[in-house]
């Protein structure tokens, strides 16, 4: 039915509802700092949205993905999030002004996953046909895994076979 229901583990039923995707929702992940507490929503309209979930009203819309959106994630520690996407690429959104910084492409087609942990400035990425480990602060690869299974890894501008 296209919304976001937000449910009470203690119970059947939902507290709330979140309306505005006109596709289904694909990915869903929590914001993990500050006061308020944010929600961010990917979809198959090709959409992310960051809701307010105090207010329980969608704050932004961001339309920068031209297919599915088919992963959201808030970096544990910087201000950064990351949205993939069936168009093959990376969204990168300044999680303070939610503004949409970068969009990343590796040539490793749609993107799938994506993960770090706190206390960790790397981010890995999965792909169809491979990984990226993106050193945050930077848009370079720290390492990436191509079809074959083999790794390669960035020292300064050049490109190593583990």
């Amino acid at each position: 039915d296209h919304t976001v229901r937000v449910w009470n583990i203690h119970s059947n039923r939902h507290n709330f509802v979140l309306n505005g995707h006109e596709e289904g929702v694909d990915a869903v992940d929590f914001y993990p700092k500050g006061d308020n507490p944010y929600l961010v929503t990917g979809s198959d309209d090709c959409t992310v949205r960051i809701w307010d979930l105090q207010t329980r009203v969608c704050i932004r819309v961001l339309s920068h993905h031209t297919e599915v959106v088919t992963a959201v994630f808030f970096h544990p520690d910087m201000p950064l999030l990351f949205t993939l996407s069936e168009d093959n690429s990376v969204g990168v959104i300044n999680s303070i002004t939610w503004k949409h910084e970068n969009t990343l492409h590796y040539g490793l087609k749609r993107a799938w996953s994506v993960n770090s942990k706190p206390g960790c400035n790397h981010v890995a990425i999965g792909f169809d046909d491979g990984l990226v480990v993106l050193k945050t602060g930077s848009d370079e690869m720290a390492a990436c895994m191509d079809p074959n299974g083999k790794i390669y890894h960035s020292i300064g501008l050049s490109l190593i076979h583990i």
